[in-house]
């Protein structure tokens, strides 16, 4: 294999493992994006369903671990939000829900934005074995 193609195949394969991390890492977002949508959807039900709930019919709460608690509402007007950096604030039933739908068009444009992001580094990587092995092939003539 000459010197020159020596020299390109191991940049393209320096480029084809970095794009190969950057793929997983994307990857890897994308579920985690994919995971906050289905939370929020949920939570947006769920305040939907509370509000529904009369004062003096019991709701199971969970408090993690599969334990969960038969309480009551004490207060039927607001939810807390945490809105990062551990600062939480009330707001009511609608402001909640809204807040949420805001989170959620966030959340679709990134998780937009990172799958198109993920089709390139895809797209670039089959790009990349082209190359490698037409490089290879060269090569050994």
């Amino acid at each position: 294999m000459g010197e020159d193609i020596q020299k390109d195949v191991q940049r393209l394969y320096a480029e084809y493992v970095f794009l190969r991390q950057l793929a997983e890492t994307l990857n890897r977002n994308l579920t985690l994006l994919n995971n906050l949508l289905a939370e929020i959807r949920v939570t947006q039900e769920a305040i939907k369903e509370i509000e529904k709930i009369s004062e003096s019919n019991d709701v199971i709460v969970s408090i993690g671990g599969m334990v969960f608690l038969k309480t009551r509402l004490p207060s039927r007007d607001c939810v807390l939000i945490n809105i990062g950096s551990n600062v939480v604030v009330e707001k009511s039933y609608e402001e909640a829900l809204e807040y949420l739908r805001n989170r959620e068009e966030n959340l679709k444009t990134e998780l937009e934005r990172t799958n198109n992001s993920y089709i390139q580094v895809l797209n670039r990587m089959r790009q990349l074995e082209q190359l490698l092995r037409q490089l290879s092939e060269k090569g050994r003539r």
